[in-house]
């Protein structure tokens, strides 16, 4: 395949050749095709099959990518190369796997919300299949928070991400100090939301009323001094449904309080990261074999 460079003037002739060479374009055409086999090829290797099983469907996607290079310097150069005709000689290639039994394409996941913001959703000719790749897992969590009846979701609480066990004592709690906490910001998103329904004052003049009661409640909090234990109770009490409308903001100022309580709540959860070395053979992948060598965390409080 041959490149060759085009030099163009401003000049309405140049500028007619230029939109007739540029006006057939498959850039998206040929993105979308290679998205199709990189789903294909990663829930592939996810259900077990080798490198050498998905080799082709690499060096496809590898050629798409080339050829998605050429649609956009068409506008500078001119190449030797039918794209639409090594688009439809791929397409082709995965017709039957990328097509279901009921004879419908079978598309990504994620393509369903892009069809739908286009306008050319159809179900009835396309399966927009979960794959297991990145964007189908995106797709799924923000489906999560964007749809009326949301699937199961199998999230951890957030305390329970956490190994707080050390140094963390029930005896130790302060309850009182605890349930305060919780109460101020509870009635805080009551003024607050009081504040905003007032009709005859300006939105900054909302906004304004708003961060002073914000400050103040960060300064009334950071007064006393809150307990690892006290911390780690409250971390717990807020993942309940009836601390949901505060969960964000109390998160939020006891992460903006002095204290390093924060830190250590997640530095007592952590564990040393596995490197790996080419050259071993703890592990293989794709038929290479690595060593794995721990590198130690050093935390500075």
């Amino acid at each position: 395949m041959k490149a060759q460079k085009i030099q163009r003037y401003y000049t309405p002739e140049q500028q007619a050749d230029l939109d007739i060479k540029t006006s057939v374009n498959a850039i998206g055409e040929i993105v979308n095709c290679s998205q199709e086999l990189n789903s294909l090829m990663w829930d592939k290797l996810y259900k077990g099959a080798t490198f050498e099983e998905v080799r082709q469907i690499s060096y496809d996607i590898s050629q798409l990518n080339v050829m998605s290079g050429i649609e956009i310097d068409k506008a500078k150069k001119e190449f030797d190369v039918d794209n639409i005709k090594e688009l439809n000689a791929i397409r082709n290639k995965y017709r039957q796997e990328l097509t279901c039994p009921d004879g419908r394409k079978r598309m990504p996941h994620f393509f369903a919300h892009i069809a739908r913001q286009k306008g050319f959703y159809n179900p009835t000719k396309k399966n927009y299949t979960k794959y297991n790749t990145t964007m189908d897992y995106v797709q799924t969590v923000v489906n999560g928070f964007r749809i009326k009846h949301p699937y199961v979701k199998r999230y951890l609480p957030l305390s329970k991400m956490f190994d707080y066990i050390t140094d963390y004592h029930s005896q130790h709690i302060n309850y009182e100090q605890a349930d305060e906490i919780l109460d101020k910001v509870s009635m805080y998103t009551k003024d607050r939301q009081r504040v905003y329904s007032i009709g005859n004052i300006s939105g900054a003049e909302k906004a304004r009323r708003d961060r002073l009661m914000y400050e103040h409640l960060v300064l009334d909090i950071n007064q006393s001094y809150i307990g690892y234990s006290t911390f780690v109770y409250i971390m717990r009490e807020i993942e309940k449904p009836e601390f949901s409308k505060i969960k964000n903001i109390l998160l939020g100022i006891l992460f903006l309080c002095g204290n390093q309580h924060f830190n250590k709540f997640v530095i007592a959860s952590s564990d040393n990261i596995k490197e790996i070395h080419q050259g071993g053979n703890d592990i293989t992948y794709f038929g290479i074999g690595f060593n794995v060598s721990l590198n130690k965390i050093v935390h500075n409080l």
